[in-house]
């Protein structure tokens, strides 16, 4: 069973502001993840949001 379990965002393009990033992957979370839902209390998540410049590569 895991205990925690880490979510990487990756956002490509100029200039993004991290507020609305970040808003994002808390809805991504909070409303619309049902798996995010359904560990809530078993598994701690955490997110982390990385930027990359277009046409960056992985």
């Amino acid at each position: 069973m895991f205990t925690q379990i880490k979510i990487t965002f990756h956002f490509w393009g100029v200039d993004l502001p991290m507020s609305k990033l970040e808003r994002a992957v808390s809805l991504s979370q909070d409303k619309y993840c049902s798996v995010a839902n359904t560990l809530n209390g078993v598994a701690e998540i955490s997110t982390e949001i990385v930027t990359h410049a277009p046409g960056e590569t992985l």
